[in-house]
């Protein structure tokens, strides 16, 4: 089990990161579809219809990361004052919850998708898009999430039946204040390591440290 959600991570977190990557091309498409309008007079005539295939895209992409990152958002104003086998039940009836909204948009994902596949539909733009190809790579999305929403609940019933309500709450439960700051820190350390933090140069000192020096007036 905790093989799979490793694994679940990883592929989630890549699939998130392409949803960000391809919305900043986006942003820059439009950029230059705004700029192109207003200097040039030029139009890609596809910044409309893409960008709104991308942007469900990108939605679909991250919603299992999200998931998994427990980063949904929740009311938890009862949640942090009940005991905690009311709260592993709010953890519960929540998964549950989101899983099923997110079963059915994807059957209705799956049904217009097969549709347009089937008949070979196209949009009703100059650029005569196929359909299910922005709509597969929509559909995609949804579908990983039920796979990993599957996997959660498999989880957390395990864990349900051998009593283990921590688990239940560091698996599907929102985070604590100290958590989250805790995760702010390692976030802020890793990219310290990773060279994101200008590293000051050896002389930097030398004028403050030189008595005789005068700074500037």
């Amino acid at each position: 089990m905790e093989f799979l959600l490793r694994t679940s991570h990883r592929l989630t977190r890549t699939m998130a990161v392409a949803g960000g990557v391809l919305l900043f091309a986006l942003a820059a498409v439009i950029c230059f579809e705004v700029v192109a309008r207003k200097m040039f007079a030029f139009s890609t005539r596809a910044t409309e219809e893409y960008s709104g295939y991308g942007l469900a895209i990108c939605l679909s992409w991250s919603i299992a990361f999200t998931l998994l990152e427990r980063s949904h958002v929740r009311i938890d104003v009862l949640y942090r004052k009940v005991p905690r086998p009311a709260a592993a039940g709010m953890d519960v009836l929540s998964l549950l919850a989101v899983a099923a909204a997110v079963a059915l948009m994807t059957v209705n994902a799956f049904t217009i998708f097969h549709f347009n596949f089937e008949f070979g539909s196209r949009s009703n733009t100059t650029l005569q898009t196929l359909l299910w190809i922005p709509q597969g790579l929509w559909l995609l999305g949804f579908a990983v999430f039920d796979l990993i929403a599957l996997l959660l609940a498999v989880a957390v019933i395990r864990h349900l039946l051998s009593g283990d309500l921590g688990a239940i709450r560091s698996l599907v439960g929102p985070p604590g204040l100290e958590e989250e700051i805790e995760q702010e820190l390692d976030a802020s350390l890793q990219s310290r390591k990773a060279g994101l933090g200008a590293e000051p140069p050896d002389n930097a000192g030398s004028v403050v440290a030189d008595g005789n020096s005068e700074l500037p007036r």
